[in-house]
């Protein structure tokens, strides 16, 4: 499901390698959801899930501030995506995981593989012209 490929670069070395750590910690999640049976997974879930806005925030400052440098036209817009994405994020209620933590995390894995997919190849693919000064 989080399988990076080179078809998903958008030429800055700093900016590929946070992707790749966000697919990797999509794949992470993934797997421990295929792998826990009736395992309770609340303390591991949440702990991914937390790791995961944290990372998330780190690397939207991180492009962002890059895209300033190049004075990239449309990073506003650009802005207003990332913030959307993380409060669609803050939005989970981390109580009702317990409830249903599979149905939980699947749902939640949805979110972001097809945010992500779509983010990189749609939203960050228009700068990629722009930011070839900094690769």
């Amino acid at each position: 499901m989080f399988d990076w490929k080179e078809d998903y670069s958008v030429g800055v070395k700093e900016i590929d390698a946070q992707h790749k750590r966000l697919f990797e910690m999509g794949q992470a999640m993934s797997d421990l959801v295929s792998n826990h049976g009736d395992e309770d997974i609340y303390d591991e879930l949440t702990a991914m899930f937390n790791e995961l806005i944290d990372y998330t925030r780190y690397h939207f400052n991180d492009e962002e501030k890059l895209m300033e440098k190049v004075n990239y036209k449309d990073l506003e817009d650009h802005k207003v995506q990332h913030q959307l994405f993380v409060e669609k994020l803050e939005a989970y209620d981390l109580e009702t995981i317990d409830e249903d933590q599979g149905a939980f995390a699947l749902k939640l894995l949805k979110t972001v593989a097809t945010w992500i997919f779509k983010h990189i190849t749609g939203d960050d693919f228009r700068y990629r012209e722009a930011m070839t000064a900094l690769s």
